[in-house]
Protein backbone atom coordinates (compact mmCIF):
# COMPACT_ATOMS: atom_id res chain seq x y z
CA UNK A 1 0.00 0.00 0.00
CA UNK A 2 1.57 3.18 -0.91
CA UNK A 3 1.89 5.88 1.73
CA UNK A 4 -0.60 8.64 2.51
CA UNK A 5 0.53 11.78 1.55
CA UNK A 6 1.62 14.35 3.96
CA UNK A 7 -1.77 15.78 5.65
CA UNK A 8 -4.31 13.52 4.32
CA UNK A 9 -5.88 13.17 7.30
CA UNK A 10 -9.44 11.72 8.38
CA UNK A 11 -10.65 12.70 11.54
CA UNK A 12 -14.08 11.86 13.04
CA UNK A 13 -14.87 13.32 16.48
CA UNK A 14 -18.50 12.97 18.81
CA UNK A 15 -20.52 15.30 20.22
CA UNK A 16 -21.91 13.23 23.10
CA UNK A 17 -24.62 15.69 24.89
CA UNK A 18 -24.81 19.05 24.20
CA UNK A 19 -21.63 20.54 26.63
CA UNK A 20 -24.27 19.62 30.09
CA UNK A 21 -23.35 17.16 32.37
CA UNK A 22 -27.10 15.53 32.29
CA UNK A 23 -28.99 14.93 29.91
CA UNK A 24 -33.19 14.00 29.75
CA UNK A 25 -33.87 10.24 30.34
CA UNK A 26 -34.89 9.71 26.84
CA UNK A 27 -32.10 11.73 25.10
CA UNK A 28 -29.40 9.69 26.90
CA UNK A 29 -30.78 6.25 26.13
CA UNK A 30 -30.96 7.00 22.40
CA UNK A 31 -27.99 8.42 22.86
CA UNK A 32 -26.11 4.95 24.22
CA UNK A 33 -28.11 3.40 21.60
CA UNK A 34 -26.28 5.43 18.79
CA UNK A 35 -22.72 5.45 20.56
CA UNK A 36 -23.06 1.21 20.81
CA UNK A 37 -24.22 1.12 16.86
CA UNK A 38 -20.89 3.68 15.94
CA UNK A 39 -18.49 2.30 18.11
CA UNK A 40 -19.59 -1.16 16.17
CA UNK A 41 -19.16 0.81 12.50
CA UNK A 42 -15.93 1.88 13.28
CA UNK A 43 -15.02 -1.32 14.28
CA UNK A 44 -16.07 -2.81 11.52
CA UNK A 45 -13.88 -0.08 8.92
CA UNK A 46 -11.48 0.12 11.34
CA UNK A 47 -11.49 3.30 11.84
CA UNK A 48 -10.85 5.80 15.15
CA UNK A 49 -12.61 8.31 16.58
CA UNK A 50 -12.54 11.24 19.02
CA UNK A 51 -15.31 10.93 21.66
CA UNK A 52 -15.90 14.71 23.27
CA UNK A 53 -18.23 14.18 26.25
CA UNK A 54 -19.38 16.73 28.81
CA UNK A 55 -17.82 15.51 32.18
CA UNK A 56 -19.86 13.28 33.40
CA UNK A 57 -19.02 9.42 33.14
CA UNK A 58 -21.64 7.75 34.81
CA UNK A 59 -23.54 6.31 31.77
CA UNK A 60 -20.49 6.02 29.29
CA UNK A 61 -19.29 3.15 27.23
CA UNK A 62 -16.13 1.91 28.30
CA UNK A 63 -15.02 1.20 24.97
CA UNK A 64 -14.66 4.78 24.09
CA UNK A 65 -12.70 5.75 26.74
CA UNK A 66 -9.42 3.52 25.57
CA UNK A 67 -7.32 2.85 22.67
CA UNK A 68 -7.29 2.93 19.95
CA UNK A 69 -10.31 5.89 20.40
CA UNK A 70 -10.10 9.20 22.43
CA UNK A 71 -11.72 10.73 24.89
CA UNK A 72 -12.11 14.49 24.87
CA UNK A 73 -13.56 17.06 26.94
CA UNK A 74 -16.65 18.90 25.58
CA UNK A 75 -17.08 22.55 26.88
CA UNK A 76 -19.96 24.57 26.70
CA UNK A 77 -20.04 28.46 26.14
CA UNK A 78 -21.47 29.19 29.16
CA UNK A 79 -17.82 28.70 30.70
CA UNK A 80 -15.32 28.98 27.73
CA UNK A 81 -16.75 31.98 25.84
CA UNK A 82 -13.84 34.89 25.38
CA UNK A 83 -15.97 37.41 28.02
CA UNK A 84 -15.81 34.22 30.82
CA UNK A 85 -13.82 35.26 33.37
CA UNK A 86 -10.78 33.30 34.25
CA UNK A 87 -11.39 32.03 37.22
CA UNK A 88 -14.86 30.69 36.36
CA UNK A 89 -12.74 29.03 33.52
CA UNK A 90 -10.46 27.29 35.77
CA UNK A 91 -12.74 25.85 38.10
CA UNK A 92 -14.91 24.41 35.60
CA UNK A 93 -11.96 22.57 34.04
CA UNK A 94 -10.74 21.60 37.39
CA UNK A 95 -14.38 20.04 38.51
CA UNK A 96 -14.79 18.43 34.92
CA UNK A 97 -11.22 16.72 34.62
CA UNK A 98 -11.58 15.70 38.62
CA UNK A 99 -14.54 13.67 37.07
CA UNK A 100 -12.43 12.79 34.61
CA UNK A 101 -9.60 11.65 36.58
CA UNK A 102 -11.64 10.01 39.16
CA UNK A 103 -13.11 7.69 36.04
CA UNK A 104 -9.51 6.44 35.49
CA UNK A 105 -9.71 8.72 32.35
CA UNK A 106 -7.08 11.56 30.37
CA UNK A 107 -7.97 14.00 28.41
CA UNK A 108 -5.91 16.19 26.19
CA UNK A 109 -8.39 17.98 23.78
CA UNK A 110 -10.57 20.42 24.39
CA UNK A 111 -14.28 20.48 22.39
CA UNK A 112 -15.74 23.82 21.97
CA UNK A 113 -18.83 25.16 20.42
CA UNK A 114 -17.50 28.73 19.41
CA UNK A 115 -14.37 29.71 20.54
CA UNK A 116 -11.82 30.72 23.83
CA UNK A 117 -10.06 33.74 24.43
CA UNK A 118 -6.18 33.40 23.61
CA UNK A 119 -5.61 35.20 27.03
CA UNK A 120 -6.80 31.78 28.31
CA UNK A 121 -4.76 29.14 26.94
CA UNK A 122 -2.59 29.07 29.59
CA UNK A 123 -5.56 27.38 31.82
CA UNK A 124 -5.60 24.91 29.40
CA UNK A 125 -2.02 24.02 29.10
CA UNK A 126 -1.12 23.93 32.60
CA UNK A 127 -4.38 20.64 32.53
CA UNK A 128 -2.47 19.12 29.98
CA UNK A 129 -4.48 20.21 26.83
CA UNK A 130 -2.41 19.95 23.87
CA UNK A 131 -5.51 20.53 20.84
CA UNK A 132 -8.59 22.78 20.52
CA UNK A 133 -11.26 21.46 18.01
CA UNK A 134 -13.80 23.63 17.37
CA UNK A 135 -17.37 22.84 15.47
CA UNK A 136 -20.20 24.76 14.33
CA UNK A 137 -22.73 24.86 11.60
CA UNK A 138 -20.87 25.95 9.05
CA UNK A 139 -20.50 25.11 4.83
CA UNK A 140 -17.35 23.25 3.32
CA UNK A 141 -15.96 26.40 2.36
CA UNK A 142 -15.66 27.91 5.00
CA UNK A 143 -13.86 25.55 7.03
CA UNK A 144 -10.81 26.01 5.94
CA UNK A 145 -7.17 26.76 7.87
CA UNK A 146 -4.86 23.52 8.44
CA UNK A 147 -3.71 23.12 11.79
CA UNK A 148 -2.31 26.23 14.15
CA UNK A 149 -0.46 26.80 16.36
CA UNK A 150 -1.37 29.15 19.30
CA UNK A 151 0.22 29.90 22.95
CA UNK A 152 2.82 27.79 24.58
CA UNK A 153 2.39 24.99 22.02
CA UNK A 154 -1.25 24.58 21.81
CA UNK A 155 -2.66 23.60 18.71
CA UNK A 156 -6.09 24.22 16.88
CA UNK A 157 -7.31 21.87 13.93
CA UNK A 158 -9.48 22.60 11.06
CA UNK A 159 -13.17 23.40 11.88
CA UNK A 160 -15.65 20.30 11.75
CA UNK A 161 -18.25 19.76 9.30
CA UNK A 162 -21.03 18.78 11.33
CA UNK A 163 -23.55 16.25 10.92
CA UNK A 164 -26.01 16.62 10.92
CA UNK A 165 -26.57 19.86 9.86
CA UNK A 166 -29.42 21.97 11.53
CA UNK A 167 -28.63 25.49 9.82
CA UNK A 168 -27.62 24.58 6.55
CA UNK A 169 -30.18 21.21 5.65
CA UNK A 170 -27.93 18.27 5.75
CA UNK A 171 -29.62 16.05 4.30
CA UNK A 172 -28.63 12.36 5.42
CA UNK A 173 -29.91 10.86 1.78
CA UNK A 174 -26.84 11.68 -0.46
CA UNK A 175 -25.25 8.64 -1.40
CA UNK A 176 -21.61 7.30 -2.04
CA UNK A 177 -20.62 9.94 -4.24
CA UNK A 178 -21.49 12.67 -1.88
CA UNK A 179 -19.66 11.47 0.78
CA UNK A 180 -16.41 11.30 -1.56
CA UNK A 181 -16.88 14.62 -3.10
CA UNK A 182 -17.33 16.46 1.00
CA UNK A 183 -14.25 14.27 2.21
CA UNK A 184 -11.72 15.91 -1.16
CA UNK A 185 -12.96 19.31 -0.59
CA UNK A 186 -12.41 18.93 2.52
CA UNK A 187 -8.76 18.11 2.14
CA UNK A 188 -7.94 20.29 -0.85
CA UNK A 189 -8.91 23.43 2.05
CA UNK A 190 -7.01 22.35 5.09
CA UNK A 191 -5.32 18.59 4.06
CA UNK A 192 -7.70 17.49 7.21
CA UNK A 193 -11.00 15.81 6.43
CA UNK A 194 -12.66 16.99 10.04
CA UNK A 195 -15.99 15.74 10.87
CA UNK A 196 -18.29 16.04 13.68
CA UNK A 197 -20.79 13.20 14.63
CA UNK A 198 -23.75 15.05 16.77
CA UNK A 199 -25.58 12.51 18.03
CA UNK A 200 -28.50 14.46 19.76
CA UNK A 201 -29.11 15.57 16.04
CA UNK A 202 -28.83 12.24 14.89
CA UNK A 203 -30.68 10.70 16.63
CA UNK A 204 -33.82 12.32 15.31
CA UNK A 205 -32.73 11.04 11.32
CA UNK A 206 -33.51 7.75 12.39
CA UNK A 207 -32.36 4.79 9.71
CA UNK A 208 -31.01 7.19 7.41
CA UNK A 209 -29.27 9.32 9.25
CA UNK A 210 -27.24 5.96 10.27
CA UNK A 211 -27.12 4.58 6.53
CA UNK A 212 -25.08 8.32 5.84
CA UNK A 213 -22.86 8.15 8.26
CA UNK A 214 -21.84 4.48 7.35
CA UNK A 215 -21.80 5.97 3.94
CA UNK A 216 -19.15 8.41 5.13
CA UNK A 217 -17.10 5.60 7.16
CA UNK A 218 -17.21 3.58 4.32
CA UNK A 219 -15.76 6.12 1.57
CA UNK A 220 -13.18 7.21 4.08
CA UNK A 221 -11.84 3.30 5.15
CA UNK A 222 -11.75 2.87 1.04
CA UNK A 223 -9.63 5.94 0.67
CA UNK A 224 -7.52 4.85 3.85
CA UNK A 225 -6.77 1.51 2.16
CA UNK A 226 -5.95 2.76 -1.17
CA UNK A 227 -3.12 4.58 0.70
CA UNK A 228 -4.56 8.20 0.02
CA UNK A 229 -5.85 9.14 3.19
CA UNK A 230 -4.84 8.38 7.45
CA UNK A 231 -7.58 8.26 10.08
CA UNK A 232 -6.35 9.50 13.46
CA UNK A 233 -7.77 11.04 16.53
CA UNK A 234 -7.46 14.70 17.31
CA UNK A 235 -4.50 13.25 20.36
CA UNK A 236 -3.03 11.21 17.89
CA UNK A 237 -2.62 14.34 15.38
CA UNK A 238 -0.78 16.80 17.58
CA UNK A 239 1.18 14.36 19.99
CA UNK A 240 4.13 14.36 17.46
CA UNK A 241 3.55 18.24 16.80
CA UNK A 242 3.52 19.30 20.70
CA UNK A 243 6.76 20.42 22.29
CA UNK A 244 7.84 19.14 25.40
CA UNK A 245 7.07 21.63 28.54
CA UNK A 246 10.11 20.50 30.83
CA UNK A 247 12.06 23.88 29.75
CA UNK A 248 12.42 26.99 31.90
CA UNK A 249 10.30 28.96 29.99
CA UNK A 250 7.32 27.08 29.93
CA UNK A 251 7.71 26.07 33.41
CA UNK A 252 7.71 29.94 34.91
CA UNK A 253 4.74 30.45 32.25
CA UNK A 254 2.49 27.74 33.86
CA UNK A 255 3.83 28.57 37.69
CA UNK A 256 2.00 31.98 37.30
CA UNK A 257 -1.46 29.87 35.71
CA UNK A 258 -4.40 30.07 37.78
Amino acid sequence: MASPHRGQIFVVSVICGDGASNLPRHCRTEEEQLVSHLIDRLKHFRLVATWALPGSFDHVDSRILVSPHEAALLASDSWTRPMVGRTSLARELSRKLGQAQTAGVKMSTLVIPSTISFNNLDLLVKRGFTAISTYSDVPASRCHGGLTQLRWGMWSIPPAWVIPMESFGWLPTYGHGFAQRLINRLLKSTGIAHFSIDLLRLAKCGTAGRHAVERLFRMAARQRDEGTLENKTIAELTRALYPKRNTPTSESILRRAA
